[in-house]
């Protein structure tokens, strides 16, 4: 389990503000999201490795009386994949207001529909690009912040 935190947490919510959890099991993925969410100015950034760690690490900010805002997440990981991490924190009622982005490499139709059904409303494709990301971002911030 490879866990990291890189932090600067403020007050309000902005981007600039939100608390996030990364879940990559490849490295270069989780370093181009870190680059790409500290150019960003986010800076509240909490990397882990897979499903499991990130379910330990969700339980240990509840537990503190934490909530991540958004959790950025890649599908296929080994031990628990993205879609039963998302599945998982929809069961958490503490959990009901953050927000999801699933970030996959397989870019199958099917595969996207069936994870809409499931209620999963962001999915990025790999590689990611820098403004795309931050227009999903805005658009996490205007939901917490009208929430």
């Amino acid at each position: 389990m490879i866990i990291y935190f890189i932090s600067n947490h403020g007050v309000g919510m902005n981007k600039k503000n939100l608390k996030i959890l990364i879940v990559d099991d490849e490295k270069v993925s989780r370093t181009i999201l870190i680059n790409q969410l500290i150019s960003l100015g986010i800076s509240d950034l909490t990397i882990t490795n897979d499903g499991i760690s990130a379910v330990e690490l969700i339980e240990i900010e509840n537990q503190r009386g934490a909530i991540f805002d958004l959790v950025l997440c890649d599908f296929k990981m080994p031990n628990m994949d993205g879609l039963n991490l998302f599945n998982w924190i929809r069961t958490q009622r503490k959990l009901d207001k953050t927000q999801f982005i699933m970030v996959s490499a397989i870019d199958d139709t099917s595969l996207i529909l069936s994870m809409k059904k499931a209620g999963l409303k962001e999915f990025i494709l790999k590689p990611v690009e820098g403004l795309y990301l931050h227009k999903k971002i805005e658009k996490v911030c205007r939901f917490l912040r009208d929430a």
